[in-house]
């Protein structure tokens, strides 16, 4: 339907970048043009083919997608790599600061702990898995005692036992961690083992078709990729083996995985970041910084000062073709792009021009045009150098379509980068028609054709000025909603509101907290609404969406105080004597008079010591994993005094799972039933922890020396792979 006024075209990866050729939105092959979609950043140049970006990196990391092969991290972040000489398999030590071997563990052999030619690792829960291909098996080891877990021995592609030089014997060269157990890849039959548990049966996952592959991954979705032998493919399954599609570059699955921990270079060194070289590694910590090691001697790495720089990760040069975009206009003079980039690096150029044409073109045609018919605009140009100090901010490109009339419309960008970043493109807004100043003058003005063209091009720079004027004008009400307010102006709608915001908060998270908060503020300074603004506090804190009914509760002091004359025990922890005479802890012969606690107090009513002390007071009562550092308990407690009523007292109460009669057992309100704790004593006390949590590690509170068992030979027997305390 043919617009009624102004409107634009959307290219991006939700609406389809609309690359020309038969297939519409379909990304061009990969020799096309050297451009790629990224899921993350956006449109940006292809992968270097020989370079660490590449599906076919050798590192086996798919381009920097995944961890690499050699690489392992468990579920408590301890590193595991597998050298490229004997000892093949170790294991990160914080107080060395190396790599050191496992004990008796990945020497060469044929022992049940021996490793003949290892070529993959990966860490799936406490299981380390190790890929040995000479031996044809998998290694199980348990990550926090290294002890032997299961071998998976030598079969066939039906699952059956056979010796390692049958010749259908499987090829395990390739393992990975998944949402429902552990994966490896048959290269021999073209399938793939999942196994529950290490002593399990596996369940064999046969993908469509009859292809070869030799790298497998899992995402959190239980999708498999896996990597075609001899070329850069990867190809996509269900969880089924259910075929889904192939794509030639990692940058388009981005999303689907969480950036890796830690990164390989050309020469088989990795990058470990500094949160996971210490005693209690944290895949949170985002100081920065860290050390590069080299897996073959597992010591710090040492670069020499005039050593190369390694491959180029990106091409250096790609153009995308998009279009025909149909504006249903005859004679259409198209308006402006407006194009949203991820980076712009340094030494980097952008440069954008537009076609058009009456009629609709054929790919073929659009690619034997000539560059004299392509109206360019000026370039975009990166930094010619690193600026120091915060990272400038990216530019936004905005230009007029110095294209003549015509319906269709065709958008060329030509990218060019040193091959070692590369621009990205977000987003491009193709508006139009031009709705020129030039029609508002008398007609003699747009009788001469090129006197015309210049008045409407010229009047075109002030009307580009005024546009957004009017837009927000016209846009004024999307200004007061959080969702579609612009950054600066959530920031005032806060400040008319009165609710002070925390400086390192994103856009999105003080959207979320002017988004909760609006239904209670005509409730303001009454338990609801305070609930509701911790709510969001705690949502920006943890990432998590809570309901009205969960944490955080608030507990008012007359209700403990009800609850100690009826139980003699405080409602959420500890317990206090009927009358509560430890509470003021006023000095009473033969009542109140232990050494250390007694106050001197010559105030008030002893009688009436219970009353005082619980009158304008109340508890917040929030999980204590929620709250991990002291920055977000400060940040509670700001929260807790901008809302509170001025004459109130509070105690924040941060609770750890569990359940204990007498002290931590009120349903619905301190008792929350959570797994085994584990308790690793090798760990020292974390100083950025919030204060106000529990101490860990206490025996017979939240420490379990034994339990579990295991299922061997269908009897239920003990086992100590399954203790929870760790000994480092």
């Amino acid at each position: 339907m043919r617009p009624a006024g102004p409107t634009f075209w959307l290219l991006d990866a939700r609406t389809g970048w609309r690359t020309i050729g038969p297939a519409g939105d379909a990304p061009p092959p990969a020799d096309d043009g050297g451009i790629a979609f990224d899921a993350v950043h956006g449109l940006r140049l292809q992968a270097d083919p020989h370079g660490p970006r590449a599906l076919t990196s050798p590192d086996g990391s798919l381009g920097r997608l995944v961890l690499p092969d050699f690489v392992a991290a468990d579920g408590a972040a301890r590193l595991f790599t597998l050298a490229p000489n004997p000892p093949y398999l170790r294991r990160f030590d914080p107080d060395s600061g190396m790599f050191l071997p496992l004990p008796a563990s990945g020497e060469p052999g044929s022992g049940a702990r021996d490793l003949a030619a290892p070529v993959a690792i990966a860490a799936s829960g406490r299981n380390l898995l190790v890929a040995d291909r000479g031996s044809r098996r998998v290694v199980v080891f348990d990550t926090p005692t290294l002890s032997l877990r299961a071998v998976w021995e030598a079969r066939d592609g039906e699952d059956h036992p056979v010796p390692p030089d049958h010749p259908q014997v499987w090829d395990p060269v390739s393992v990975d961690a998944g949402p429902a157990g552990a994966y490896v890849l048959d290269a021999a039959h073209g399938v793939v083992y999942r196994f529950r548990d290490p002593i399990g049966s596996p369940v064999i996952i046969r993908p469509a078709g009859t292809g070869r592959w030799r790298r497998l991954v899992v995402d959190s979705r239980g999708y498999l990729y896996l990597l075609a032998e001899g070329e850069p493919r990867l190809d996509i399954f269900r969880p089924d083996g259910e075929f889904v599609r192939s794509t030639v570059d990692g940058g388009e699955v981005a999303d689907r995985f969480d950036p890796p921990l830690v990164i390989a270079d050309h020469r088989r060194r990795i990058h470990v970041p500094a949160g996971l070289l210490t005693s209690c590694p944290s895949v949170t910590d985002t100081s920065g910084g860290g050390t590069w090691f080299d897996t073959s001697t597992g010591q710090a790495a040492v670069f020499a000062d005039d050593e190369w720089i390694g491959p180029t990760h990106f091409q250096k040069k790609g153009t995308w073709i998009g279009g025909p975009l149909d504006s249903e206009i005859y004679r259409c003079q198209w308006h402006r792009i407006q194009l949203e980039l991820n980076r712009l690096p340094v030494g980097s150029r952008l440069r954008v021009s537009t076609y058009t044409d009456a009629t609709e073109r054929r790919r073929d045609d659009i690619l034997a045009l000539p560059n004299a018919l392509w109206a360019q605009v000026p370039d975009l140009i990166g930094p010619p150098v690193q600026p120091r100090g915060p990272e400038p901010r990216t530019p936004t490109g905005d230009m007029a379509v110095l294209s003549r009339e015509g319906r269709f419309l065709w958008l060329r960008l030509e990218l060019h980068s040193d091959g070692y970043d590369t621009p990205a493109v977000v987003s491009a807004r193709v508006h139009y028609p031009r709705r020129a100043h030039l029609e508002l003058l008398p007609a003699v003005y747009s009788a001469d054709d090129a006197a015309r063209r210049f008045l409407e091009r010229f009047l075109s720079v002030f009307q580009t000025q005024l546009e957004p004027v009017e837009h927000l004008i016209r846009d004024v009400a999307g200004l007061f909603d959080p969702d579609a307010a612009p950054p600066k102006m959530v920031d005032a709608l806060a400040s008319w509101l009165a609710l002070p915001l925390e400086g390192d908060w994103d856009t999105d998270q003080r959207r979320n907290l002017l988004r909760t908060i609006a239904p209670a503020l005509r409730r303001r300074g009454t338990p609801y609404a305070l609930r509701t603004y911790l709510r969001a506090y705690l949502e920006n804190l943890t990432g998590l969406q809570l309901k009205d009914d969960q944490f955080p509760h608030l507990v008012e002091g007359y209700r403990e105080r009800n609850h100690i004359w009826l139980t003699g025990q405080d409602a959420v922890g500890g317990r206090a004597a009927p009358w509560s005479s430890g509470k003021v802890a006023r000095l009473q012969l033969d009542r109140y008079a232990t050494v250390g606690k007694v106050r001197l107090v010559s105030t008030g009513d002893p009688d009436r010591d219970v009353f005082h002390h619980y009158a304008h007071r109340f508890r917040v009562i929030v999980p204590a994993p929620w709250v991990r550092t002291a920055a977000d308990e400060r940040a509670l407690h700001r929260a807790i005094e901008a809302e509170k009523p001025a004459h109130t007292a509070y105690d924040l109460a941060l609770l750890t799972p569990g359940i204990r009669i007498g002290h931590q057992s009120t349903i619905g309100l301190d008792t929350v039933i959570g797994a085994i704790p584990r308790t690793r004593l090798a760990c020292q006390d974390d100083t950025t922890r919030a204060p106000s949590r529990p101490p860990s590690g206490r025996l017979g509170i939240d420490t379990v020396l034994s339990g579990g068992t295991a299922r061997r030979r269908d009897r239920r027997v003990p086992t100590p792979l399954d203790s929870n305390v760790t000994l480092l």
